[in-house]
């Protein structure tokens, strides 16, 4: 695997290799290093999945113009077989191909193939995320620098957020509304909205706790019941496989099945509450809800209720 700390110094002396697979949850720094490797290299060229760019690859154009090939978070070109892998770094070697990644399986013939191409972008230590706070604004007491690193989990992509919000505040501009609704925001322990994968975790390990918070940020911002459903009908039926087939087993099933690595892994290591009986019921239960909420038999807004009050 490549670090962080080797990449910066390749791209800083200008030495560009063809082939780079940029994972983690820092789309922003991501950005700024694909953005250095075109910068320094060419042209940028965006596909929506990685097999086109191998159609792009293969063309034997008269006058060849060098690029870099960009894609996102192509997870179906996660299970293709070794082969297929080995082929992208011959075919890259005239060019730059970029593989960016939220995620991606520990294990596996994709990191097996790829691991020397790896680059991590995760979240930095608090001492890391003071920097950049400072680097937004050098000026800032290093209490409240801490207080920012602590309420943005010391994520790039939410630092650079909440000091836009710190800067627009002390530049000096006038108007009162903005900068009450600003201020309002900017002191207080963020509760985000949880994301489908929160939510379901919470639910199958049973965080009564966590669940009662996250019902209440859901009602509050009319959170559409809908664009969670999936998510936790998915986890359910991994906690099945898992619940069946046994831990790893019922993981290696799972994915043989078609299902993602990376979050077969992570549920494993939960304390899943149910038993079988109890993921099939529940597994029943959401259909039924989903159905129920499409056809207009259940009212959206009396959803969540039904979802937290009838199944669990």
């Amino acid at each position: 695997m490549k670090s962080l700390v080797d990449l910066k110094k390749e791209l800083k002396d200008g030495q560009i290799n063809h082939l780079y697979i940029l994972v983690g949850e820092e789309n922003l720094i991501r950005k700024i290093y694909y953005e250095k490797i075109a910068e320094i290299y060419g042209s940028i060229k965006s596909f929506d999945n990685v097999l086109d760019i191998y159609k792009e690859l293969e063309r034997k154009p008269l006058f060849r113009m060098k690029n870099v090939y960009f894609c996102y978070n192509d997870y179906d070109f996660l299970k293709q077989k070794e082969k297929v892998f080995e082929r992208l770094i011959s075919l890259s070697k005239k060019d730059v191909v970029v593989l960016v990644y939220d995620e991606i399986p520990d294990k596996g013939p994709f990191r097996k193939v790829f691991e020397d191409y790896i680059t991590l972008f995760s979240y930095v230590t608090t001492d890391i995320a003071i920097k950049y706070i400072g680097k937004e604004n050098n000026n800032i007491n290093p209490k409240l620098a801490r207080l920012f690193a602590y309420n943005t989990y010391n994520s790039y992509n939410s630092i650079k957020e909440e000091m836009n919000k710190y800067n627009y505040i002390t530049s000096g501009n006038k108007d009162d509304a903005i900068d009450a609704m600003t201020y309002a925001t900017l002191f207080y322990n963020r509760r985000e909205i949880p994301t489908p994968k929160e939510f379901a975790n919470a639910f199958i390990t049973g965080d009564t706790n966590r669940l009662a918070d996250y019902y209440k940020i859901l009602k509050d911002n009319q959170c559409n019941i809908l664009g969670y459903i999936p998510e936790l009908y998915n986890t359910i039926v991994l906690c099945l496989y898992l619940k069946i087939y046994g831990k790893y087993d019922g993981g290696t099933i799972a994915y043989n099945a078609g299902e993602y690595w990376g979050r077969i892994k992570e549920i494993r290591d939960f304390r899943i509450i149910y038993n079988k009986n109890d993921l099939l019921d529940i597994r029943y239960l959401l259909d039924k809800m989903d159905k129920d909420i499409r056809i207009g038999r259940l009212k959206p807004e009396h959803s969540w209720e039904w979802l937290l009050g009838v199944i669990l």
